[in-house]
């Protein structure tokens, strides 16, 4: 009786019993392993392998083992004497002209070039409309001075897109411009004013937010202080 059973495949009988080592008993190549049905080439069949196909490997080796392309080596390719030839830049459209032209500019004027800065400081502005204040923009309220006329306004742009959020002149005519302490919080000063920011006269109720109560108190001695300047210059 058996000891034991193995399951080790023989080194060289075939498949069904042929002593060459092939799937169906076929004579193995003295030289070569076992092959699929016995052949000596080494292919699938039996066939001998191409000799072509070692060629293309090795031309495939070589193409990808190839060097880049050189520095200055244009994909247009190369004229006749060997010079990098590029694709030509079009600069123009012959009888054809763009309807806009577009300029640079070197700056541009705000309205704010004949006027003295006062005073400037980094807040934020609110608006009282329809029964609720709302956030008119955070930007530097400023107390600027005519050169000319001596008239001092307060303006506030917004900081990100530089759009008026603010522009009146600072009047002592009340209600107008009469400063108040916020309810709620001494960071923030409400006034009225007969305010320009969109373009047309509105009576708007002006709230202005700052970091300290030291801030607020600042803005409010500078603005009581244009005020007074103002009633001086149109005297």
């Amino acid at each position: 009786a058996a000891t034991g059973v193995s399951f080790a495949p023989p080194e060289r009988d075939g498949l069904f019993g042929g002593s060459g080592g092939g799937l169906f008993g076929g004579g193995a190549a003295s030289s070569g392993g076992i092959r699929l049905f016995g052949g000596t080439g080494g292919g699938l069949f039996g066939a001998a392998a191409a000799t072509a196909d070692a060629g293309s490997a090795a031309a495939a080796a070589t193409t990808l083992a190839a060097a880049p392309p050189r520095e200055g080596e244009a994909l247009g390719g190369s004229d006749e004497d060997g010079e990098v030839v590029g694709d030509e830049e079009v600069t123009a459209v012959y009888g054809w002209t763009p309807s806009i032209t577009l300029e640079l500019v070197d700056s541009v004027e705000t309205g704010e070039e004949g006027e003295e800065e006062l005073y400037s400081q980094r807040s934020k502005l609110y608006r009282f409309r329809d029964g609720e204040w709302k956030e008119r923009g955070l930007g530097e309220a400023r107390l600027l001075r005519n050169r000319q006329t001596g008239r001092i306004r307060f303006l506030l742009r917004q900081e990100k897109t530089g759009k008026v959020a603010a522009n009146h002149f600072v009047i002592e005519h009340p209600p107008y411009c009469d400063l108040r302490p916020n309810e709620t919080s001494d960071k923030i000063l409400v006034w009225c004013a007969q305010d320009y920011a969109d373009g047309d006269l509105q009576v708007e109720q002006l709230a202005l937010r700052f970091g300290t109560p030291e801030l607020a108190d600042a803005f409010k001695e500078a603005f009581a202080d244009a005020k007074v300047r103002n009633a001086a210059a149109a005297a």
